[in-house]
């Protein structure tokens, strides 16, 4: 039993460590480059030893590496939390969802963008949903793979577009919300469109997403 609680100690003291220095590295982020930072200053910052840093991370790349996965998990978690493949016909859920979760990181999402270093970011979560939007489409339409990810690429590529946009703004002409919606338009549209690329099953999607859009106006 002490050996159980001596662990889980150690577990919690290993998860403060990480998020000392994951969040000074976000604060210095905002102050200068990354190629302006040094292990040393971000030790000093995280209140840390260089050898404890080195206990968990080989560089800073690996420390920015582990704070965009956990903002790119929570983007994951919002996807399957509101189940969007099953209701792709109304995405809306999705985007009230997604638009409250980069609320509560809003902050950290500018930093990053207006550093510069939210590319690896953006490329975690549209290869991620790629991937998990095309297992669950491919089961119930019959869809070219080609055709199908190189549009849902451009439309990825869009909304992360879009997204970059508004966080690297000062002062953004549109509300957080009011951008998600617009996107949430555009990608029932998408919808649509990729499913008569499928020939199977479109005219049902297309009924579900007009409707959506119909009770939404």
């Amino acid at each position: 039993m002490n050996e159980i609680i001596k662990e889980k100690k150690q577990d919690r003291r290993c998860r403060k460590t990480l998020e000392s220095i994951k969040t000074a590295l976000i604060s210095m982020l905002a102050e200068k480059k990354l190629a302006e930072i040094s292990v040393s200053q971000l030790a000093e910052r995280a209140d840390v030893n260089r050898k404890t840093f080195y206990n968990h991370y080989s560089s800073l790349q690996d420390v920015l590496s582990d704070v965009e996965t956990d903002l790119s998990d929570s983007i994951f978690a919002v996807l399957q939390k509101e189940d969007f493949l099953e209701n792709m016909g109304d995405p809306k859920p999705f985007f009230t969802a997604l638009s409250a979760s980069l609320k509560n990181q809003e902050q950290i999402y500018r930093i990053l963008i207006r550093a510069g270093v939210e590319a690896e970011l953006f490329t975690k979560v549209r290869s991620w949903a790629e991937d998990y939007i095309y297992r669950g489409v491919s089961k119930t339409y019959a869809i070219d793979p080609n055709i199908f990810h190189f549009y849902l690429n451009v439309v990825l590529a869009q909304i992360s577009a879009a997204y970059t946009e508004w966080f690297g703004s000062d002062e953004p002409s549109i509300s957080l919300d009011e951008l998600s919606e617009f996107i949430c338009r555009q990608v029932l549209t998408s919808c649509q469109f990729l499913a008569e690329l499928s020939g199977q099953g479109a005219a049902a999607l297309i009924h579900n997403s007009s409707s959506a859009v119909r009770q939404d106006i």
